[in-house]
């Protein structure tokens, strides 16, 4: 008898859970969201150039900064390149490729930086932060990561590996391989898209032993590679470029026999 209840408790709650996602909130005023973060009451919305933030108590629009630009507390992308946003407690990080800037949750601009080299990409941890570089040397691409303290000044390099990428043979890789860095509050988490292993480090940078892996590996099939040639093609540079400019850029294109499941 009291299992017979138990089970008809259950089924009562089940179906009084709404299992289907509804419409709680309308942001009119956004345009190009590229990405999102809540922190304590407030959401965070990356809107082409600007972070617009908003009350997670009842949705009403709070502020918005950042700009497009090439001065100073300015931004620029690159055709294939976006912004990226973090938000780290109160400060909220804006990746360009070339600079990153650091507002408080006011909008007021705390450090700003820029780089030589192209930044794919700039993780937080603890007062530090972990970012990646692409660099050429001797004409061919590298991926760079390296620990840096709280103003952007470098630390230590942890990790470089050769990329397809070339200027010597003229290839670029897509999907684009690189490395990638996640972080806790303890320790760095590498991975290198060409191989089968997780670098690991302390949060000071020093090298853990590494994780090591089997994954499975997708085959690109000629499809696969179909759909990456016309989503080039579709780029607007390309629409009404020459065919014969159309063929060479296609031939420049490296695409991976292979593409890692994780």
């Amino acid at each position: 008898m009291r299992k017979s209840a138990m089970v008809l408790f259950a089924f009562m709650i089940f179906m009084n859970v709404n299992l289907f996602p509804e419409k709680i909130a309308v942001f009119p005023d956004i345009y190009r969201p590229s990405m999102i973060d809540i922190s304590g009451d407030e959401i965070y919305i990356l809107d082409d150039f600007s972070v617009k933030m908003y009350s997670m108590k009842n949705y009403r629009f709070l502020r918005e900064f950042g700009k497009k630009g090439e001065g100073p507390g300015e931004l620029l992308t690159t055709s294939d390149t976006g912004l990226t946003m973090i938000v780290d407690g109160d400060n909220i990080l804006l990746n360009s490729v070339y600079k990153i800037i650091t507002y408080d949750r006011a909008g007021k601009i705390l450090k700003e930086k820029k780089f030589r080299n192209y930044l794919v990409e700039a993780v937080p941890i603890n007062e530090n932060y972990v970012l990646t570089f692409y660099k050429w040397i001797d004409a061919t691409a590298h991926a760079i990561t390296v620990l840096n303290d709280g103003n952007f000044q470098e630390i230590k390099e942890l990790y470089r590996t050769k990329l397809p990428q070339s200027h010597r043979i003229r290839k670029i890789s897509m999907p684009p391989l690189c490395t990638y860095v996640r972080t806790t509050k303890d320790k760095i988490f590498l991975f290198d898209q060409q191989k089968d292993v997780i670098k690991a480090f302390d949060r000071k940078g020093n090298l853990n032993p590494d994780i090591i892996f089997k994954c499975d590996k997708i085959l690109t099939t000629q499809d696969f590679k179909q759909k990456i040639m016309d989503s080039l093609l579709s780029i607007p540079a390309m629409k009404n470029a020459p065919e014969k400019m159309k063929q060479k850029y296609l031939k420049s294109v490296y695409i991976p026999r292979h593409i890692t499941s994780v």
